[in-house]
C-alpha cells in the first residue's frame, strides 16, 4: 500500500473474519512495530467504525500532561447504560501512557479480559483512569453488532468480578439498556458468567477461566468491585 504520509506505518492483515480474540494479537502486532520504530509516549486504541472531533487527541494529551499518574483515558459514546464504575475508560477511544504500560509488560494479554486488564492493572498499582463525558465521540456501527456481547461473561470470569457486581450489572443493563444492551444479552452475560467453564470448555483458548489471571490480581478486581457495589448501595459501605 503506498502513501504520502512518512509517519504513517500501515500493517495489513488477511481477512479472516470477526473474531474478537484476533484483536489483541492485532493490537500487539502494532505496539511490536511501534517498539522497533524507536517507541512512543502513549498507544492509542480505536475501531474501524468510531468518529472523532478534530482535537480529540489533544484533549486527553493536556489532561495527561495535568496529571502524570494518569495511565489511562477516553471520552465517551454517551451510551445509556452505565455500571457502578462510571469512571472507567471505554474500550475505543482510548489512549494510554506507555510508560506505565511497559511497566506491566507492554504487551496485551491473549485472553477474554484484556480491555479491561489494562483498567485494572492501572488501579492495582496505584495509577488513575477515567472517562471524560464531556468529550464525545461516535460509531457508525450500532453498539454490540459485531461482538453480540457473547464474550462478556467470559471476560468477567476471567478478570474475577464479584458475583454480586455481575449480578447487578446485567440485571441493571436488562432495566436501563434502553435498547443498547438488549435484555438477551444481559442474560447471556450472566449465564456465561455463571456457566462458562461448562459453556466453553470445547474452546481451544480454554484452560479454567479462573487460572487466566494472576490470584492477586483477580483478588484485587473482586474487592474493588465490592466496595464500590456497596458505596452504590449504602454511602457508609466504601
Amino acid at each position: 500500500m503506498q502513501h504520502h504520509f512518512p509517519g504513517l506505518h500501515v500493517i495489513t492483515n488477511e481477512v479472516m473474519g470477526y473474531d474478537i480474540r484476533r484483536i489483541v494479537h492485532n493490537w500487539n502486532k502494532a505496539l511490536r512495530l511501534a517498539d522497533d520504530l524507536g517507541g512512543a509516549d502513549y498507544h492509542f486504541i480505536t475501531a474501524d467504525d468510531c468518529v472523532f472531533p478534530v482535537d480529540y487527541v489533544g484533549f486527553l494529551l493536556e489532561r495527561f500532561q495535568e496529571d502524570e499518574k494518569l495511565a489511562v483515558a477516553s471520552g465517551t459514546r454517551g451510551l445509556k447504560i452505565r455500571t457502578t464504575e462510571e469512571n472507567l475508560p471505554e474500550g475505543a477511544g482510548r489512549l494510554v501512557r506507555q510508560s506505565f504500560f511497559k511497566s506491566e509488560g507492554g504487551r496485551y494479554p491473549p485472553k477474554y479480559g484484556y480491555e479491561s486488564w489494562v483498567l485494572y492493572k492501572a488501579l492495582q498499582h496505584g495509577y488513575r483512569v477515567n472517562k471524560f463525558t464531556d468529550l464525545k465521540y461516535a460509531h457508525s456501527r450500532e453498539f454490540g453488532s459485531q461482538h453480540r456481547f457473547v464474550e462478556y461473561g467470559a471476560m468477567m470470569r476471567c478478570l474475577g468480578y464479584y458475583p454480586l457486581y455481575a449480578l447487578a450489572r446485567s440485571v441493571r443493563n436488562m432495566l436501563r439498556g434502553s435498547g443498547e444492551f438488549p435484555i438477551g444479552a444481559s442474560a447471556r452475560m450472566l449465564f456465561d458468567y455463571v456457566l462458562s467453564d461448562f459453556v466453553y470448555r470445547g474452546d481451544p483458548y480454554y484452560v479454567g477461566y479462573e487460572q487466566y489471571y494472576d490470584k492477586e490480581f483477580r483478588r484485587f478486581v473482586s474487592s474493588l468491585q465490592k466496595r464500590r457495589l456497596m458505596g452504590a448501595v449504602w454511602p457508609f459501605g466504601k
